[in-house]
């Protein structure tokens, strides 16, 4: 999924690795949330219309695509109990750091950020 458009919130966050190159630079990381779970998801889901028959149910399926989509893209992590939990997460590089918070105010977040990724962790 490859989106030009950042539109779920970002923090920065200060390297404290005393042994990394970037040690004291702020680097660019996803705000974390609680997963929305499977009844969470489901009442998002139902917000979208009803499951009736058949042909609804592939509708639904649909929709479960465009609403992880649309959840994901906002930056929150969806968990499906039994399945697995989808994650937003940001890929930065040495190279995109700032010494301070204010600093990216004159970089510009989307200047820090080298990737935007989805991460799937299967349920044991």
């Amino acid at each position: 999924m490859a989106s030009e458009v950042i539109a779920f919130p970002v923090n920065l966050r200060k390297n404290q690795n005393k042994y990394n190159a970037a040690y004291g630079k702020y680097y660019a990381e996803a705000d974390s949330k609680e997963p929305l779970n499977l009844k969470g998801f489901a009442k998002h889901i139902s917000e979208h219309g009803k499951l009736v028959d058949y042909s609804m149910a592939v509708l639904v399926l649909q929709n479960i695509v465009s609403c992880l989509k649309e959840m994901i893209t906002q930056g929150q992590p969806v968990k499906l109990d039994g399945f697995g939990t989808f994650t937003p997460t940001i890929e930065t590089d040495g190279q995109k750091v700032v010494d301070t918070v204010e600093g990216s105010l004159n970089v510009g977040i989307d200047n820090l950020i080298a990737g935007v990724h989805l991460r799937f962790t299967a349920a044991c």
